[in-house]
């Protein structure tokens, strides 16, 4: 393996390690409507761009990154919605799969001003696509449960710790 592909398969690590974790703190408060999430997310990365492009050159200004930017933070508005309708695991599934088969029609098909990229084995291609899709209509028919009150895994008690506190001897109060 050359150093661009190993540097590459590290940062999709990394990447897919920040990403999938995201969400996973969210079940554990109060969410309200999720703008106030929408904001504290958007902000972070706001941030973090500009500690990185401190470091970099900065990046011209593209309009229509601008508004990927918006409808990414709508996105992220209505993620709450979801996972409190489907649950964590369905919902990110299911945003997932959207966003493949958009990824993919928008290089395969050239929209948004790309450039259209064919594959070299069209069918291969496309039985990807078609796979992701199965795997996606498949988990729509999980059930989600919402739980009235989730706690925390930090507020749940060992099954140990309550052995240790029901050995401790009682004492008789005198007088």
């Amino acid at each position: 393996m050359d150093g661009q592909t190993s540097t590459g398969i590290f940062y999709a690590t990394v990447s897919a390690l920040c990403l999938g974790s995201t969400y996973a703190p969210l079940k554990f408060i109060d969410r309200s409507d999720g703008l106030y999430f929408q904001w504290v997310q958007s902000t972070g990365q706001l941030l973090f761009g500009v500690i990185i492009s401190f470091f970099l050159t900065p990046s011209p200004v593209i309009p229509i990154a601008m508004l990927n930017g918006m409808f990414y933070s709508i996105g992220n508005s209505l993620t709450v919605h979801i996972m409190d309708g489907v649950g964590v695991a369905v919902g990110y599934l299911l945003w997932n799969t959207g966003a493949c088969v958009v990824g993919w029609a928008v290089t395969r098909y050239g929209w948004f001003y790309n450039k259209q990229k064919i594959p070299k084995f069209g069918f291969w291609n496309f039985a990807g696509v078609f796979v992701i899709c199965i795997g996606g209509a498949l988990l729509c028919f999980v059930d989600h449960v919402p739980l009235k009150t989730r706690p925390a895994p930090w507020t749940i008690e060992d099954g140990n710790q309550k052995k240790e506190k029901e050995n401790v001897p009682k004492t008789k109060k005198i007088g």
